[in-house]
């Protein structure tokens, strides 16, 4: 008898232990680093927003983002990275695809440059999705907070490792060993797409 795959709500609610378990199994934490209270903020704040329905599973390429496409002219030729494709929701890609985006555009408003501020930007993403798709995303909200708190899970892990290996000390604040602490704090306040 074929068994059934878990009721859809379930996937995503599997993953958010695995994420803390990743970031709580660092090696660095077990040599008394500091843990990131901005990271637990973002869980309870995901936890808040949690989807009702979380949508129907598809293919999900993982790091859907403009820098992991080939081009050939102007035409998309192949797409690469897929080490973190997964079935989930399409929202997962377009939450990562936008949030990644604004991280680098932020960055790049960091350094003094104007960046892209109307390429991309998550309204636009949403209304020309549904219009080319027909579905028009939902719980964007959750979808991009995920994101940027799946990206500050792999940041804090590598600042650990810089850290452990006399490349960085750990500062008074170990959010701030978070590239992009300042934008994830404002998401999970709810302050940061207004």
């Amino acid at each position: 008898m074929a068994r059934h795959p878990p009721a859809r709500r379930q996937g995503r609610r599997r993953h958010r232990p695995r994420l803390q378990r990743h970031v709580q199994r660092d090696p660095a934490l077990r040599h008394g680093l500091a843990r990131s209270p901005l990271i637990e903020d973002a869980f309870d704040r995901l936890e808040h927003l949690w989807p009702a329905d979380p949508g129907t599973p598809v293919l999900n390429w993982g790091d859907a983002r403009i820098g992991n496409v080939v081009y050939d002219g102007f035409e998309p030729a192949a797409v690469l990275d897929w080490e973190m494709a997964a079935l989930a929701p399409r929202e997962v890609d377009l939450g990562w695809a936008i949030y990644l985006h604004r991280f680098f555009q932020d960055l790049t408003v960091g350094f003094g440059q104007r960046g892209l501020p109307d390429f991309f930007r998550r309204d636009r993403v949403e209304t020309r999705y549904a219009r080319l798709t027909g579905h028009t995303p939902r719980d964007m909200d959750f979808h991009t907070l995920y994101a940027a708190l799946r990206h500050a899970v792999v940041m804090l892990r590598v600042a650990y490792r810089q850290v452990h290996f006399g490349e960085a000390v750990v500062p008074a604040d170990p959010d701030t060993l978070i590239l992009h602490h300042g934008s994830l704090r404002a998401m999970v306040q709810g302050s940061y797409w207004d």
